[in-house]
């Protein structure tokens, strides 16, 4: 995990009064979780009013969180703010669209491949921080 996905779950868990973990597995397609919930974490470096996630995560954790009877909880800092949207309880994508994107961002892999990618509506959220 990131520092920046750190610093946003350790804010997460003390205004929320949570204790969520972050996991260890370096290839997991979610970032932390506990007995309730999964959760993705995203911090973006400039605001969008309908944030993206990635067909592929959105779909694989939402059938993982109803596997496991957790939600799952889909976190995005942008500015100062962190937005947290609970995509099991409440559909928040907007609109699903393919895009040529890098493979991977994490490991430094530019090439191009289309992926498939859906736009959450940040008036959505179930709760701001920030």
């Amino acid at each position: 995990m990131k520092d920046a996905e750190k610093e946003i779950l350790d804010k997460i868990n003390l205004e929320c009064g949570l204790s969520l973990k972050a996991d260890d597995y370096e290839y997991n397609r979610f970032d932390a979780e506990d007995n309730k919930y999964i959760v993705e974490i995203k911090d973006r470096h400039k605001f969008y009013k309908d944030t993206m996630i990635e067909f592929d995560k959105y779909s694989y954790n939402l059938v993982y969180s109803q596997m496991k009877d957790k939600d799952f909880i889909y976190a995005v800092r942008m500015e100062s703010k962190i937005y947290i949207f609970n995509l099991t309880k409440k559909d928040c994508t907007s609109r699903w669209e393919w895009r040529d994107m890098p493979r991977q961002t994490e490991f430094g892999d530019t090439e191009k491949i289309k992926k498939l990618v859906g736009f959450v509506d940040i008036e959505k959220s179930v709760r701001i921080i920030g």
